[in-house]
């Protein structure tokens, strides 16, 4: 399978399942509005609920918010403290979807049922396999950049000449960068790996870093092609979004459609990818798995002619023998 089939095949299995799509993005709507609703609600209460924040329509106003850092520091911290805890709950959240995702792919058509046996039955192992990428991202943003500080304030060279600086920087941003997508191609391979073979978690991570080793080129290129549409969405929001003018009420409805419009299809884009990936993943798959059928096949006719001809030997010994 080449690259554009897995591509193409993985946005049809993606739409197929058009049910599954508006499940997660009514989920991602309820876990925003649990940071929005209380964020604005302070942001009313700090303003006195005068006509100060609609004043921040029609731009922005960098003495308002001075004004608000003053009054309400405290509110904000408070709300800002609790972010990292709904991080980790929506980050808890994509995991555990992850294997109902990966179950309906498996299944072809979504069903309820096996969305949710496939989220509740993964989600420890797909857990654990995503803290190891985790530390193995950490670990590898240290060992690139951690040097990098380190020499440019030891060598006084790079410091006083801006132009090696920005060379070092950027080879080591491309190098960071590929390694960085490499780890999490791997971390998605093991879980397809941990699905189909059932395996413990440390030998589908072997086996998802050896898949992707074994069909690099390919692995990494379904990769980058699953960024260019989400990048060229991203390029046509942010000038919609910077065009459009929030002034009145009719602009205020048009932004906030163009937005539900692209959060959802930030949702398409990850699930797109995904099913790429498992479409390409299942592909070489089965493809072994037929080859690995065809030598048993073999090994077993091979058997059982060698014992054949060894029985017919005995029969011939012994009819010589009799005679």
């Amino acid at each position: 399978m080449n690259i554009f089939r897995a591509y193409i095949n993985g946005f049809r299995l993606t739409m197929r399942n058009h049910k599954m799509l508006f499940f997660l993005y009514a989920v991602n709507i309820l876990t925003a509005l649990i940071l929005v609703v209380p964020f604005f609600q302070t942001l009313k209460i700090a303003a006195n609920n005068t006509v100060e924040i609609e004043s921040l329509l029609t731009g922005f106003d960098f003495n308002f918010f001075v004004d608000l850092a003053q009054t309400s520091a405290q509110k904000f911290l408070n709300i800002f403290s609790s972010l990292k805890w709904i991080v980790l709950v929506y980050w808890l959240l994509s995991i555990f979807f992850l294997g109902g995702i990966i179950k309906v792919f498996n299944k072809d058509k979504f069903s309820w049922r096996a969305f949710f046996v496939g989220s509740f039955k993964y989600f420890l192992r797909f857990l654990f396999i995503s803290l190891i990428f985790l530390i193995l991202q950490v670990l590898l943003f240290l060992m690139i950049w951690i040097p990098f500080v380190l020499a440019t304030g030891v060598t006084k060279d790079l410091i006083t000449n801006e132009q090696n600086l920005f060379i070092i920087a950027g080879i080591l941003i491309i190098f960071h960068g590929i390694l960085s997508v490499t780890l999490q191609m791997a971390s998605d391979y093991s879980k397809y790996y941990l699905v189909f073979e059932n395996k413990n978690i440390f030998r589908a991570i072997l086996s998802g870093f050896g898949f992707v080793s074994r069909n690099y080129y390919k692995t990494f290129s379904i990769f980058i092609v699953n960024q260019i549409v989400p990048v060229f969405a991203f390029y046509i929001y942010f000038n919609l979004s910077r065009d459009i003018t929030t002034q009145t009420i009719v602009g205020i409805v048009i932004m906030f459609i163009i937005q539900q419009i692209y959060i959802f299809c930030r949702i398409i884009f990850k699930t797109w990818r995904y099913a790429s990936e498992y479409e390409y993943f299942t592909y070489l798959f089965l493809k072994n798995a037929r080859i690995k059928a065809s030598r048993m096949i073999f090994e077993n006719i091979e058997v059982k002619t060698a014992e054949t001809i060894r029985q017919w030997q005995d029969n011939r010994r012994k009819s010589e023998n009799n005679q």
